[in-house]
């Protein structure tokens, strides 16, 4: 068993322990933006493939406190990284650090690469080359206040980088937050509808979800095939399962809905390189009007969606009246649905659903482009 630790858009840590809680993990505890883990080695290939509401998957070193920035040289250099990276492999030390410290993560950066070179030349002879702009190993280093973690990263660039999309919209959700929608909705199969579908990242995560496809279908870049511990056949073993698992059922059907006619067709092209198309149907229409819906699966029972707000709404001011709307529109038509909803405007969309008598029976509070926002789950 190895302890891993990945790290998730703020505020969804508990929605990505329950995405785990689903696989043959153990999740042993939650911090901010992290969520810390137990599984078998063989769990780096399914993770990598297979999470949808997480950014990076580490391999966990060590866990613990300090004082000084000398206690992280020497904690760095008391491990052990020749499990992990080859003599003849380069590596590079990412430190991030957050609170008030008398240094700086370039300083963190500096001195865990000390020690790591230091360690590994103790056990091996061997001094490691370090390649700061494209090294074969990463090892992460995490300081936050007086907690120190330091781990070996096996995704390489964050896994919100699927691969599929080939039109930006402006305002686009990253994938992760769409999946966390996802999660926070209970959505598994069946009819989904997004009303303000833009750039269809929502549709096609829930596409991929209800079909179990996995993410190995768009990229291939994963760190964790330059660590030592990389077996080529244990990976072809996995991702010829995981491959054998999509189900490309019916019975679900996607809905995606926008009033732009130009981001109904950047849609439309994001779908096709997700290689959903086939299950989407496209409305060119308003979400707040009945007749928009009028294509739709009455029996559909989940909807997520990412509308408007701030800077994105022609008049700030009229915003609360178009969620109001939208909401009375949306429960009228699917009185039986639950709907995930993502927005910063946060007192616009509580007085909406007060007045239309929508009720919200869950909040989670996020980091949604830089700025606070809340996700919503919401019924009639």
């Amino acid at each position: 068993m190895l302890r891993y630790f990945c790290t998730v858009p703020q505020g969804v840590e508990s929605l990505t322990a329950r995405e785990l809680s689903r696989m043959d993990v153990s999740v042993t505890s939650i911090r901010p933006g992290k969520v810390f883990f137990t599984a078998g080695e063989h769990f780096i290939y399914i993770s990598n493939n297979t999470l949808r509401t997480v950014n990076r998957v580490f391999i966990e070193l060590v866990h613990t406190k300090f004082e000084t920035l000398r206690d992280i040289r020497e904690v760095a250099e008391s491990l052990s990284y020749t499990e992990f990276i080859r003599s003849n492999a380069t590596f590079a030390v990412r430190a991030e650090r957050v609170g008030v410290h008398d240094f700086t993560s370039i300083d963190v950066g500096r001195e865990v690469g000390a020690g790591v070179i230091e360690s590994y030349a103790g056990e091996t002879g061997v001094k490691l080359r370090v390649d700061l702009r494209r090294p074969d190993v990463e090892v992460h280093a995490f300081v936050s206040d007086n907690d120190l973690i330091i781990g070996i990263n096996t995704t390489g660039t964050s896994l919100h980088r699927r691969g599929y999309r080939v039109y930006d919209h402006p305002a686009a959700l990253k994938t992760t937050l769409a999946s966390a929608l996802l999660e926070l909705l209970g959505y598994g199969e069946g009819p989904f509808i997004d009303p303000m579908c833009g750039g269809a990242t929502i549709v096609i995560e829930a596409a991929h979800r209800a079909f179990s496809i996995p993410i190995t279908l768009f990229r291939q870049d994963y760190a964790y095939r330059k660590l030592k511990l990389y077996d080529p056949q244990t990976e072809h073993d996995i991702i010829t399962d995981l491959l054998s698992r999509i189900e490309l059922t019916e019975d679900t059907r996607l809905y995606c809905i926008d009033a732009s006619p130009k981001h109904l067709a950047g849609a439309r092209l994001n779908t096709m390189s997700a290689n959903v198309v086939w299950a989407t149907t496209f409305i060119e229409g308003d979400s707040t009007l009945h007749k928009t819906y009028s294509l739709v699966d009455l029996d559909a029972r989940h909807a997520a969606v990412n509308p408007p707000y701030g800077i994105r709404f022609h008049n700030p001011k009229k915003l609360p009246l178009f969620y109001e709307r939208f909401l009375e529109v949306f429960f009228e038509r699917f009185s039986e649905a639950r709907l995930a909803l993502i927005t910063a405007a946060t007192k616009a969309l509580e007085s909406a659903a007060n007045n239309v008598g929508v009720r919200i029976a869950r909040k989670v509070d996020v980091m949604h482009g830089g700025l606070r926002a809340r996700m919503y789950l919401l019924s009639s």
